[in-house]
This record gives structure tokens, C-alpha cells and sequence, in this order.
């Protein structure tokens, strides 16, 4: 266990080392005060006040983009 901690890593990740070259559908990103939602061909921006902003990876601003839902969700409960 990292650090000599007791607890499983599942306590305090999402299942891969940031380090890991992979292929990922998404990876959960954030600070104390907000958070983002990194995917191949987006970036969901979500404040301390729930607002939130949708980017291209060069973080150009996607205007028509919509947040997927159902993804929110499924990484929410993840973590």
C-alpha cells in the first residue's frame, strides 16, 4: 500500500496510476475548488458553485456542446 496507508487504493482512486499510457474513455481531473472531466475530444469544466464549462483539448470553447448525463453520473458514482 502507498505511504504504509491501510485502506484500499480503491478508497482514493479511479482504478489507474495517472502514470499509465493507456487508452482511457475519461479521466477525472481537480483541485479544491473545482474539478474537470478530461475526455479524447473534450474537456468538461465543473466549478465550485456547479456551473461548468465545455472546451475542445486545445480548450477552445464548444458552445453547442451539451454535458453527457449519463457520463456525470457514472464518474460521480465512481468516486
Amino acid at each position: 500500500m502507498p505511504f504504509n496507508s491501510k485502506n484500499s487504493t480503491k478508497n482514493y482512486g479511479n482504478g489507474k496510476c495517472i502514470a499509465d499510457t493507456s487508452k482511457r474513455e475519461w479521466l477525472l481531473v481537480g483541485s479544491k475548488d473545482n474539478f474537470g472531466i478530461v475526455e479524447p475530444d473534450r474537456i468538461t469544466s465543473v466549478y465550485f458553485n456547479f456551473n461548468y464549462d465545455i472546451t475542445s483539448p486545445n480548450l477552445n470553447e464548444l458552445d453547442d456542446a451539451k454535458l453527457r448525463v449519463g457520463l456525470f453520473n457514472n464518474i460521480m458514482k465512481k468516486n
